[in-house]
């Protein structure tokens, strides 16, 4: 194959007049694709999709990226407690998984990185997880779903190595954020109610 496309190059052909011979033999290579996307590609990681407000705001954040035309993909990486809501495309859900949780972390990671995320947004997953994904490369914006009680355990040891930002869902669970001097930078995002 080199040697028919060595030949039609000192022919005078172009590279892709010479590769697209019908003698020649192609096989896909995806690992060695290349491809340019200007658009953002948003990945979201979610303990699970079970019914809930953090999930709930976790799919109308996936679904607004998706009808707006952005690459979205939202991880669900374990077995749900409650019922679940309807899953939409680009969910990949991991709660049969043989890995959940935590160890599936390490796979949703080498995903996310393989398609290319150019911003990792956490919701409810534990301090190990988020750790996990820093290791990776992929720090991501961690959204603070409860108020203290509810925080996933050693919250406060995560740095600005592991985050990028915290997200807090009211102003109480802000200060208290603040108040514990997590050292990724603390914003509330206004919902309204």
């Amino acid at each position: 194959a080199a040697v028919a496309v060595a030949r039609a190059l000192g022919a005078g052909r172009s590279l892709a007049e010479a590769v697209a011979s019908p003698a020649l033999r192609r096989v896909r290579f995806e690992a060695r694709d290349v491809r340019y996307d200007a658009r953002r590609r948003v990945a979201q990681v979610i303990t699970s999709l079970q019914q809930g407000g953090a999930e709930r705001v976790a799919l109308d954040l996936h679904l607004a990226q998706r009808a707006r035309g952005l690459p979205a993909r939202l991880y669900a990486v374990d077995r749900p407690a409650r019922p679940v809501f309807e899953l939409p495309p680009g969910v990949v859900d991991l709660s049969r998984a043989k890995r959940r949780g935590e160890a599936a972390v390490e796979d949703v990671a080498r995903d996310m990185v393989r398609w290319g995320a150019d911003l990792v947004h956490a919701h409810l997953v534990s301090t190990p997880a988020v750790k996990a994904l820093a290791a990776r490369g992929l720090a991501p914006v961690v959204t603070v779903h409860n108020a203290r009680p509810g925080w996933p355990g050693a919250l406060a040891s995560l740095d600005a190595r592991d985050v990028r930002l915290f997200v807090a869902c009211s102003l109480a669970v802000e200060r208290d954020l603040l108040h514990d001097r997590v050292a990724p930078p603390v914003r509330a995002a206004w919902h309204g109610v």
